[in-house]
């Protein structure tokens, strides 16, 4: 799953010249935000090189969802219509999920649970 915070530039310090060489940050930039990582992962066209790199900066952003299920099927078949590749982007993060504490579990599986039977 794909989050889409802003994450405060001096967190990842590290990686700022990365950040420059993609173009997601100026030079006075506090914040990373997350939509432009997205903008930039699905419509790129990296090399090899440049793929790896970007996955470094990309990594901040996702929070893996393999193991949990709901009701004997996984994430990944429940959000299969709104999957991009292996990722989900979780527009509606901010009901399940924070920067300081992470992703609540529960609430999410709740939330996306009850979405299925909407469809239905």
């Amino acid at each position: 799953m794909f989050v889409p915070i802003s994450i405060p530039v001096k967190k990842i310090k590290n990686m700022k010249n990365l950040l420059f060489k993609f173009k997601l940050i100026d030079k006075d930039d506090e914040f990373l935000d997350g939509k432009k990582v997205w903008d930039i992962f699905r419509n790129n066209d990296f090399n090899y090189v440049e793929h790896r790199l970007f996955s470094k900066i990309f990594s901040n952003f996702v929070v893996s969802l393999f193991n949990y299920r709901i009701e004997g099927k996984g994430i990944k078949e429940i959000l299969k219509d709104e999957m991009f590749g292996e990722f989900y982007y979780a527009e509606d993060y901010s009901k399940y999920y924070s920067y300081d504490c992470g992703l609540n579990v529960e609430k999410f599986l709740k939330l996306k649970s009850s979405r299925e039977y909407d469809f239905i």
